[in-house]
C-alpha cells in the first residue's frame, strides 16, 4: 500500500458562528483511516483496507444544514483520491470562508426532494478550449470526469477548470 496522506479543511459560517470541517485520510498500519471532524469533533471515523471502499458521498449535518462530502478517485490510473464539499449541489471552495444560509434566509428546504424545473438540469459545464498544462484540445468528448464537478485532461491528467453556467 502506498503512503497516503490527505488533509482538507473548510471554514463555514452559519449565522454568527464559524465552524471548521476537516477531512483526514491516512495510512494506519495495514488499513486506511478516513476521518471527518466538525470543530474538532469526530463525526465520521471509517477504516478501510482499500481506497475503493472510501469513494462515496458522505452527508454531514452542520447545525441543521446538509453538506455532502464527495470522496472520489482521480489521476490517470485512479490511484489518487480527492475530496470535494457541496451544499445544495454547489461546490464549496477550500481556503475561503463559506456562509451557509440560516433557516430564516431561505426557509427550510430539503435539497434532495426539490424537483423544481429550475433545479433540474439548470447548470451546464463550460470547458476551456485547451488544457492549461499541456495545451491539448479539451472537449466534452475527450475530457475525463473524475468527480461530479471535476474534470482532468485525458492527455496529461492535469485538473481542468470547469465553469458552470446557468441555462436560459
Amino acid at each position: 500500500m502506498a503512503v497516503l496522506s490527505l488533509d482538507r479543511a473548510w471554514h463555514i459560517m452559519k449565522g454568527n458562528e464559524e465552524h471548521e470541517l476537516r477531512v483526514k485520510l491516512s495510512n494506519r498500519g495495514i488499513h486506511l483511516q478516513f476521518e471527518v471532524l466538525v470543530d474538532d469533533r469526530n463525526i465520521i471515523d471509517k477504516k478501510a483496507s482499500d481506497l475503493n471502499e472510501l469513494w462515496n458521498d458522505y452527508e454531514v449535518d452542520l447545525d441543521g444544514s446538509s453538506l455532502v462530502l464527495t470522496v472520489f478517485k482521480k489521476g490517470r490510473m485512479g490511484l489518487a483520491t480527492e475530496v470535494e464539499l457541496y451544499h445544495d449541489d454547489q461546490l464549496v471552495p477550500q481556503g475561503s470562508l463559506f456562509s451557509l444560509p440560516t433557516a430564516t434566509d431561505t426557509g427550510k428546504k430539503d435539497h434532495k426532494t426539490d424537483a423544481s424545473p429550475d433545479r433540474l438540469g439548470a447548470m451546464i459545464p463550460k470547458l476551456p478550449s485547451n488544457c492549461s498544462a499541456c495545451g491539448a484540445p479539451v472537449s466534452m468528448q475527450n475530457v475525463e470526469w473524475v468527480g461530479p464537478l471535476s474534470a482532468q485532461c485525458s492527455r496529461c491528467a492535469s485538473a481542468i477548470d470547469v465553469e458552470w453556467q446557468k441555462l436560459g
